[in-house]
């Protein structure tokens, strides 16, 4: 083998290295992950293995409730006090759920879609995942920077039913854009001045300036289903919404800017299945409210709230661009060429940044019915 030399680098060696150093990268972050987790239960005095009565049993990734497999430690009130709410989503998983929709979870194996009309039996696999992903990332820092070239204005609203993948979608919108130029607006519930306000007039002080993207982690739509489901206005409330909102986002759009409107949707399956999720992950139960636990038994009453939605707001000028978000990962690629594709940016890849999976998007016709 002829010597390098001092100035030379060694394709494949160089190629092994980086291998080798991703791999240590992936092992350092599982490492730091899980020391972050154990800290958390130590400090809480929680087991790490018997916190949730709801987890994964067997090499099939099958969920099963301990209660059928063995004994926990601690029990009755113990045991309560160590899941959010007193363990108020397993209880309702246990004895609340339909039947038909928690066999569905327990038979169901980790990649397994639930939703039994979904395009795809199994989730995205990780590979043609990331590489669309990354491609997709960069058609959005493309964007960005059109944007603040033109002064172009871009809100996107964001709603969907609890669980269906809001906050994870806006989150791989932003990765990589310049945070000062694409910001997320999450309004908590109105103060007793804003209740006072025209009911629009807090979200129109954070609509997008010039060279901006803004997007809206829950919306002015929260009148029309959640403030619906859990009579938080009255019925002379949502009928004046349902008159001014029409008009009001036909003026957003002749102003100029472009609103998108995207409704992610999941089966009462999957939704269940990421809620308990959630309650037994200590780094995700600060997504968990009194609203998520208590909508859990409305399904019926969030579907009649979001059947009238669509009826009354969705418009030839802002049409609802719905997912079926069932799939993460496809879910994401989705929202993210909904966006890319409506706007004809400088060095756009139309083989990259074309028309979402038309299998999992579309208006509100391809909603599923039922528990989807």
């Amino acid at each position: 083998m002829v010597g390098l030399a001092a100035n030379e680098i060694d394709p494949t060696m160089a190629a092994r290295a980086a291998k080798k150093s991703t791999a240590l990268n992936g092992i350092s972050e599982r490492v730091s992950m899980a020391a972050c987790a154990a800290l958390l239960f130590s400090l809480f005095g929680l087991n790490m293995v018997e916190t949730s009565p709801f987890v994964r049993d067997g090499d099939d990734g099958r969920f099963t409730h301990q209660g059928q497999q063995r004994t926990p430690q601690g029990t009755g009130d113990s045991m309560k006090e160590k899941l959010p709410f007193d363990g108020a989503i397993s209880h309702y998983y246990a004895d609340g759920l339909p039947k038909s929709v928690r066999k569905t979870i327990e038979d169901a194996k980790n990649r397994d879609i639930l939703s039994a009309n979904y395009p795809y039996d199994k989730q995205m696999k990780s590979d043609p995942y990331r590489d669309s992903y990354d491609a997709l990332q960069i058609e959005l820092v493309k964007l960005q920077a059109y944007v603040k070239a033109k002064g172009t204005r871009i809100a996107v609203l964001f709603e969907g039913r609890d669980g269906a993948g809001k906050g994870g979608s806006i989150k791989r919108l932003r990765e990589h854009l310049n945070p000062r130029g694409a910001r997320v607006v999450a309004l908590s519930a109105p103060s007793g001045r804003e209740q006072g306000q025209w009911y629009f007039q807090r979200y129109v002080e954070h609509l997008p300036a010039a060279g901006e993207i803004v997007f809206f982690d829950r919306s002015w739509y929260n009148r029309a289903v959640v403030e619906r489901v859990f009579n938080f206005s009255t019925a002379e409330d949502r009928a004046l919404f349902f008159r001014q909102v029409p008009e009001f986002e036909r003026m957003l759009i002749a102003d100029g800017i472009n609103l998108f409107k995207v409704w992610l949707t999941v089966s009462r399956a999957e939704q269940m299945r990421r809620m308990l999720s959630r309650e037994r992950d200590p780094l995700k139960q600060w997504k968990l409210s009194s609203i998520d636990v208590a909508g859990l038994e409305k399904w019926d009453a969030y579907t009649r709230a979001i059947a009238e939605m669509f009826a009354r707001t969705h418009t030839a000028e802002a049409p609802w661009r719905v997912v079926r978000a069932d799939d993460k990962r496809r879910a994401r690629l989705a929202v993210q060429r909904i966006i890319l594709s409506a706007i004809d940016y400088d060095g756009r890849e139309e083989h990259v940044a074309g028309p979402p999976d038309p299998g999992i998007t579309g208006g509100p016709e391809i909603l599923p019915v039922g528990d989807g």
